[in-house]
């Protein structure tokens, strides 16, 4: 019997100590991730807040009209030709005046905080659909680092404007369709069609691009074995909530439009698509302040379409086959080849209101500052391990995957087609980037771990 005791006590000490270290491992492993996001998040905050300054283009111009109590009549033309904007404008409007109505400074500085939230919800919805992948150590590791790159350090934090909040719908948007047939019953697929049709209204309108990632989710969904097996009626009645939803919160949006006394649109003002496309066809493809002039100039949303129409088939015929074709490839290369992604490229980027404060941290990132090469360079040797890694994916078969390459091979041919020619544009489709860059190096460990194995 004491043999007995004996051994039972042995074994409980064994097993007791063994559980205690495995939970001991797991609270360390827990306090350390919580540790490190603590630190990267403050670290993010105090970074932003160093280099805060207003911008002189378009996000700067939408921040001050917010403050004020009626609309400049730029703001009023503005807004009424980039309609696309209205939402972005409203929201930082709530925002001021939930805010307390603070001074610019401070407004800024609030905008900034919020920006931060964005991107780091982004990544957290990132964590969750690299999941979807079963991803090894490596592929979460890469991305870890491409994340903290990409969204934490980075200036970009410091521009509150739609190509980073864009980040969080787009993102939860992949998330949606990508376990869009993860369970087979009739209530998660209406659910389903409801968050896809909300989330994408508020995509859409904070950048259009956004309905490439539906597009490209509806193209893999009917490809999918799993369509097969679900009633064509459920699918059909999903679509209808999709389609409703958004229509619903469109023809309400456009009701609070037509009601709201804050800003007075001029239906014809507004530019169309023909204008931007217009605007892709000449020199680099970017901004064109001449184009816009001569678009103004056009009295009426038909006879402005009507000229953009004719000046996009003059330069298509200036063109001819090969000169377009020449064009589309410099026009790519100025689409994508900048690893800070157009930090500075835009006119009165940054506004330096305290040029003597936090000199040292603002010298990397400002403008023509005196080590901003640092930044570049090293942003520019990140970019082109993303690119690598990127086209490590071109052979997968795994249709999730695919949904990725087709939203990313849609951006690319919108901006080939419309207004480019800048870096910046890439930013809404980040999250996309960095996770087909880290699936591919994943894929290249792979391999490499199986040559070795077999040599």
């Amino acid at each position: 019997m004491s043999v007995i005791c004996g051994v039972l006590y042995i074994a409980f000490r064994y097993y007791s100590s063994s559980f205690i270290k495995k939970i001991r491992s797991i609270f360390q492993i827990k306090l350390i991730k919580y540790s490190l996001a603590v630190l990267l998040i403050s670290l993010q905050i105090i970074i932003a807040l160093k280099l805060k300054a207003p911008t002189g283009f378009d996000p700067g111009g939408i921040m001050n009209q917010a403050t004020y109590t009626s609309l400049s009549s730029s703001g009023q033309s503005y807004l009424s030709r980039y309609p696309n904007n209205l939402l972005l404008f409203f929201l930082e409007r709530l925002i001021f005046v939930l805010a307390g109505r603070p001074s610019a400074i401070n407004f800024l500085a609030v905008l900034i905080i919020l920006n931060i939230v964005v991107l780091d919800l982004t990544i957290i919805i990132n964590y969750l659909i690299l999941n979807i992948f079963n991803p090894k150590k490596i592929q979460i590791l890469i991305f870890g680092f491409l994340s903290i790159t990409f969204f934490v350090f980075t200036p970009w934090i410091i521009v509150f404007y739609s190509d980073t909040l864009v980040l969080l719908p787009n993102s939860i948007l992949c998330y949606l369709l990508l376990t869009y047939f993860r369970y087979s019953n009739t209530k998660w697929y209406l659910l389903r069609g409801l968050e896809i049709g909300i989330t994408l209204w508020f995509a859409y309108h904070l950048k259009p691009t956004s309905v490439i990632i539906l597009l490209a989710g509806v193209i893999v969904l009917i490809l999918s074995k799993s369509i097969r097996k679900t009633k064509i009626v459920i699918l059909l009645l999903s679509s209808l909530i999709l389609a409703t939803s958004f229509i619903v919160l469109q023809q309400g949006f456009t009701q609070f439009t037509n009601q709201q006394k804050i800003v007075h649109l001029d239906r014809n003002a507004r530019f169309t698509a023909a204008h931007f496309m217009m605007m892709g066809l000449q020199k680099t493809g970017r901004y064109s302040r001449t184009d816009v002039i001569n678009s103004i100039n056009q009295p009426t949303v038909s006879k402005r379409t009507a000229y953009n129409k004719k000046i996009i088939f003059q330069r298509l015929k200036a063109f001819g086959v090969k000169g377009y074709i020449k064009f589309l490839i410099k026009k790519n290369y100025y689409n994508t080849g900048d690893g800070t992604l157009g930090w500075g490229k835009e006119g009165n980027f940054l506004i330096d209101y305290y040029p003597t404060q936090h000199r040292f941290i603002k010298s990397f990132f400002y403008p023509n500052a005196q080590r901003q090469i640092y930044y570049r360079v090293f942003c520019q040797v990140i970019w082109v391990f993303v690119s690598f890694g990127i086209l490590l994916t071109i052979s997968i078969s795994d249709p999730r995957i695919l949904m990725l390459q087709l939203a990313f091979a849609g951006l690319l041919l919108f901006l080939l087609l419309f207004e480019g020619g800048r870096s910046r544009y890439l930013i809404q489709f980040l999250p996309i980037i960095l996770m087909l860059a880290s699936i591919g190096y994943a894929r290249l460990a792979d391999w490499l771990k199986h040559r070795l194995c077999s040599s």
